[in-house]
């Protein structure tokens, strides 16, 4: 997406005004295809990894993991708010 030229991502009143508009309703379903394309693979690539990660770490550690080592996720959360807040807050 971010290779994608600058005027593609200009719209509506803006690319009107910039005399935009005709040259981008040719090519705007292209650019609407490509960044679906991207988006896709990206998604793709990334569920495909997890799976494979968590498929690793399920016959290798097994799920006794859990009972002996139990992470609290919410607990780690709320913490990562209230950081973030004392920080927007500070600055």
């Amino acid at each position: 997406l971010l290779r994608l030229p600058a005027s593609h991502h200009a719209s509506g009143l803006h690319a009107h005004m910039a005399g935009m508009l005709p040259a981008l309703h040719g090519s705007r379903a292209l650019v609407i295809a490509q960044s679906a394309a991207i988006v896709l693979v990206h998604t793709a690539a990334l569920l495909a990894v997890m799976s494979v990660l968590a498929l690793v770490v399920y016959d290798w550690v097994g799920l006794a993991i859990l009972r002996r080592a139990w992470i609290n996720l919410d607990l780690i959360w709320a913490g990562a708010l209230i950081t973030a807040g004392l920080i927007a807050v500070i600055l």
